[in-house]
């Protein structure tokens, strides 16, 4: 009796934290400067080439405040990426484009400072898709993986804009060009841009 009693008041004091949590849904927007790294290996090449891109990213979320120590808030989001088509001199010279798609699951840590420029700490995991095309289209489904830092600046009640840095691992590809066997790993650094919107 004495143990589901106490079993019972566990019970309800975690479905009293649980209902007093608050959860603040939100979407964001975001653009990006990418300079997408790429390491080429044929059997001929083997070279690191750089790429400079717009990239665009789309997510929905929600928001968990605190109250007291360093972490203002804790946000988790599905986020949605686009890259541009990428370019360089090898990858063209063998009749080769690229584009890289995402869909991440970020996590975010907002460290309080009082005021309303909020520093946040990020990672994310999820799926990239690479689709290269040359005489033949080829598609990789790839683990990605993130991580970053950035500021947060509190404009209106239910508005922020994002200024951030991004490191992401798109993973690998294999493609065929003619009678070439073209080998990739794709990775990236961002500066993003973005709003955000909190309902």
């Amino acid at each position: 009796m004495k143990k589901t009693l106490l079993l019972a008041g566990i019970a309800s004091l975690v479905a009293f934290n649980v209902s007093a949590t608050e959860y603040l849904p939100y979407v964001a927007a975001r653009v990006a400067r990418v300079e997408v790294k790429n390491n080429i290996t044929t059997s001929v090449i083997k070279e690191k080439i750089n790429d400079d891109q717009y990239g665009y990213r789309i997510a929905g979320g929600v928001m968990v405040p605190f109250c007291g120590g360093l972490a203002q808030s804790v946000r988790a989001e599905v986020e949605y990426g686009l890259l541009n088509k990428t370019h360089n001199t090898v990858g063209d010279a063998l009749g080769l484009q690229t584009q890289l798609q995402t869909v991440l699951a970020n996590v975010y840590y907002d460290l309080d400072t009082g005021t309303a420029v909020t520093p946040y700490l990020g990672v994310g995991v999820g799926y990239a898709r690479i689709e290269e095309k040359a005489w033949e289209k080829t598609t990789e489904d790839n683990l990605a993986w993130n991580i970053g830092v950035g500021v947060s600046v509190n404009l209106t009640y239910n508005m922020d804009v994002e200024v951030g840095y991004r490191y992401t691992d798109y993973g690998k590809s294999k493609s065929k060009v003619i009678d070439e066997t073209v080998k990739r790993n794709y990775d990236s650094q961002e500066v993003l841009l973005g709003l955000r919107y909190t309902f």
